[in-house]
């Protein structure tokens, strides 16, 4: 090139330019905070292929008609596009189940419908936690309780997980945000699933401002209830954190029933 325009005509400095730092996509910067929370609050992440086949349909939230079809597929299991990160993390959870009693992952990943627009994705962050047959998941809830209020700087009295059923809504105050579901493993094993939309959440992300430490030392009690054994522990917690504008944080320490009708929830109460 210098050789064709001509080395007298080049200059004896370089030209100048403007230089400014890149910028990251919030989404990007949402699924590396999620990420890092989930490791720190004992999850391991999977990274799985984007299809599965009818083996693993039956744990898809979405019916098979809604799912996208691989003309070609290389083999069975790769028939669909994933609608959810769901199925591959309860197949790892029921696989694992034998070297381990307890499994915690989770999954950051793209997903598919038939009625997407042709070239687009959601992204959508999948937790599971397996446990023995007619035990508690109240470690799920507590754990996304506690990401979200990192991540997305909610305060903990407006994120409701739902118990109790098969099929609940995630809520950060009254929009939901994700799903829970309970899906049965073999070997009397049960794993509890929640899947977000990470679009979603990043609606719900709190700007982070500073704010004054307070002036008087923060206050702890430990209260412990006896009430019906359908009474879920996330009801519990909004109670009490409506029980005094200085509730800050509830956390449930210990669980055992009292009698065929009946448990006992003990939490720790800080005031500030």
């Amino acid at each position: 090139l210098a050789r064709v325009v001509g080395y007298s005509k080049l200059g004896q400095t370089l030209p100048s330019i403007h230089m400014s730092a890149g910028s990251i996509d919030d989404i990007i910067l949402l699924q590396k905070h999620m990420r890092d929370a989930s490791i720190r609050f004992g999850y391991t992440e999977l990274l799985q292929p984007s299809f599965y086949g009818k083996g693993k349909l039956v744990w898809a939230t979405l019916p098979e008609h809604e799912h996208r079809t691989v003309a070609n597929p290389l083999d069975a299991e790769q028939q669909y596009l994933r609608a959810d990160v769901l199925p591959g993390m309860i197949a790892v959870a029921e696989h694992s189940r034998k070297a381990h009693a307890n499994v915690k992952v989770f999954e950051l990943g793209q997903v598919f419908w038939k009625n997407m627009k042709p070239g687009t994705h959601e992204w959508r962050i999948g937790w599971v936690v397996s446990f023995q047959d007619g035990g508690e998941f109240i470690e799920i809830q507590e754990d996304i309780a506690e990401i979200f209020s990192l991540v997305l700087g909610v305060a903990k009295r407006d994120i409701h997980i739902g118990a109790g059923t098969n099929l609940r809504d995630i809520k950060i105050g009254t929009t939901p945000v994700g799903l829970l579901t309970l899906r049965p493993l073999k070997k009397g094993m049960t794993s509890a699933c929640i899947e977000c939309s990470l679009s979603e959440l990043l609606l719900h992300k709190v700007k982070r401002m500073y704010h004054p430490p307070s002036k008087f030392p923060s206050t702890f009690r430990d209260v412990s209830v006896i009430v019906p054994i359908s009474m879920d522990t996330f009801t519990l917690r909004r109670q009490l954190f409506q029980a005094s504008m200085f509730v800050h944080d509830v956390k449930l320490f210990d669980a055992h029933p009292q009698s065929d009708t009946t448990v006992s929830f003990a939490f720790h109460l800080e005031f500030a």
